[in-house]
């Protein structure tokens, strides 16, 4: 299982916290591609060669290769992540999933505490990241299944296949954009110009840290769409989500959690309610479901009404 670590450290004085984030994922990873990107200065690469560095030998670990790339402080967090996926493609490094995690100072009144703990520490605390190797061993697989029918094939596959790992307290509902609909019509012009992008989807995960199957980013995320993306992204922080305008930050937020990963199986970390010690068995604290399934069984209507008031 060859993981990959994409970190986008903007704020520096939080090396010490994300340090720690990573060092409980090569506890439980055997294969590890680490990726920091910085901003570009002579401050980051001073930072990089006496702090990371050092902080990274210091561990006395061989499950793991240290990288970083230096870069314009654009796009904020999805900048970096393009930079990250061209280094991959550009070095040749096979990934079979990656954990996505930022530095967001933020707040979102959604949510209850420190927003960027909230995204980040269900994915990386050490018992939740046993169970989330064990997820992607064992149930990223095709298993054969009955045939539903007398019409069915004895060879019929079911495919369980993991899109994100996201905490359950960031997800937000596509309807939240009801106020906001230049990011609805961004994703529509995504969809318009990409055509193996479905628009369908019914959440997304505000904050873009989570894990992901690397398949998804192989697939949709080209490289025509990330220059489509890379094009019009904010130097700093981009305007708020209140003016009309779209934002390719804001849409980016929406699509890699939404369309993208709305016919795969989801993971929904909730927060540790009870847990048995012997075996980490944790029924309460990982929700899987399926996005495109329940479209189909809740909510066609609701997609049906927000089509009309993205044209409205």
């Amino acid at each position: 299982m060859k993981i990959g670590v994409f970190i986008h450290l903007f704020e520096k004085t939080l090396f010490d916290e994300f340090s720690n984030y990573i060092k409980n994922v090569l506890e439980i990873f055997d294969d590890v591609t680490i990726i920091f990107t910085l901003t570009n200065n002579e401050e980051s690469i001073s930072f990089y060669t006496n702090i990371i560095m050092n902080y990274f030998n210091g561990l006395k670990m061989n499950n793991f290769s240290l990288n970083v790339i230096y870069i314009e402080n654009k796009g904020v967090d999805i900048y970096s992540f393009f930079k990250q996926i061209q280094f991959v493609r550009t070095n040749n490094i096979k990934l079979d999933f990656v954990l996505k995690i930022h530095t967001k100072i933020s707040d979102n009144p959604r949510i209850t505490g420190c927003w960027r703990k909230q995204l980040i520490e269900p994915l990386v605390d050490l018992n939740n990241l046993q169970i989330i190797k064990n997820i992607f061993e064992n149930l990223n697989i095709n298993n054969p299944i009955r045939p539903t029918s007398k019409y069915g094939s004895a060879n019929t596959q079911k495919k369980y296949e993991i899109g994100y790992i996201a905490s359950q307290k960031c997800i937000f509902q596509r309807k939240y954009d009801i106020s906001f609909k230049s990011n609805l019509r961004g994703i529509l012009n995504v969809c318009n110009k990409f055509k193996n992008i479905q628009e369908n989807y019914i959440d997304i995960i505000g904050g873009t840290m989570f894990w992901i199957n690397y398949s998804i980013i192989n697939k949709y995320l080209s490289e025509e769409l990330i220059q489509y993306f890379s094009k019009d992204l904010s130097y700093g922080k981009p305007p708020s989500n209140f003016n009309n305008d779209i934002y390719p930050e804001y849409v980016f937020e929406r699509l890699i959690t939404g369309p993208l990963c709305f016919n795969y199986t989801n993971i929904l970390i909730n927060d540790n309610i009870t847990e048995n010690i012997d075996t980490n068995y944790k029924p309460e604290v990982f929700s899987f479901y399926s996005p495109s399934a329940l479209c189909n069984q809740f909510y066609k209507n609701e997609l049906n009404n927000l089509t009309n008031i993205i044209n409205s």
